[in-house]
């Protein structure tokens, strides 16, 4: 189909290298990848990648797949194997983005099987997703209440625990770091600016707006009813 030029209306660019996507396939094929984990060899940039979504119109969830292999196949990689745990860089985004997307974990492997890490594919198949320790309820109890601080405080928090290779307990969270992060609270709001300004997430991790609720006419009349 490609052969034939079909695929400039189908958003797929001219300059295609067929070659490489087959290349790619037989790399990958053997660990039954998701058909846009192939794709996806296709597009240089995520403005190429766009221009295919918009001709193909597929699922947000077919995009967020599409997007995060175009954002991250050339910046993250396995660490060196003497390393504690070489797939933490995945498991790091996958923690990133879950709150964008609970079937992140599917989209990261599929991240490794793009980038032929098919032997650590398993691994995380494997790995239980860890839950953050600290709640709200928790950080109340703290002194530590919803306001302007709040996120930057959350943030230092999830990152230590990060960083502890999601060890770090309740009480080891809230005794020892959070001290320690509610001293350097001005620093920690620089830097936090300094990040957003370079991290940015694939668009279709973006969290949805919340709608207004529209009134029926079935709740109209009954209000009416009740108030008659």
């Amino acid at each position: 189909m490609l052969e034939q030029d079909i695929g400039q209306y189908l958003g797929i660019p001219s300059n295609a290298d067929l070659n490489q996507l087959e290349e790619h396939w037989k790399k990958c094929h053997q660990a039954n990848p998701h058909a846009l984990t192939i794709l996806t060899k296709l597009f240089l940039t995520m403005d190429e990648l766009s221009k295919f979504e918009q001709r193909m119109k597929y699922s947000n969830d077919c995009r967020r797949l599409s997007q995060l292999l175009v954002t991250y196949r050339d910046s993250i990689s396995i660490l060196d194997s003497s390393s504690i745990d070489p797939l933490k860089p995945y498991k790091d985004l996958l923690i990133d983005l879950y709150l964008f997307d609970p079937n992140i974990k599917e989209k990261i492997i599929e991240l490794l099987k793009y980038q032929y890490y098919l032997n650590e594919v398993q691994q995380l198949i494997d790995w239980t997703i860890p839950s953050f320790p600290i709640s709200a309820g928790m950080l109340a109890l703290k002194g530590i209440k919803q306001g302007p601080n709040y996120k930057a405080i959350l943030h230092e928090l999830r990152e230590a625990w990060k960083k502890s290779h999601f060890r770090a307990n309740e009480n080891q969270l809230l005794d020892e770091t959070l001290p320690t992060v509610l001293k350097n609270l001005t620093k920690i709001e620089s830097s936090m600016i300094s990040n957003q300004k370079t991290t940015v997430n694939p668009p279709a991790f973006a969290l949805p707006k919340r709608r207004k609720h529209k009134e029926s006419s079935s709740d109209s009349s009954k209000r009416t009813i009740s108030t008659s």
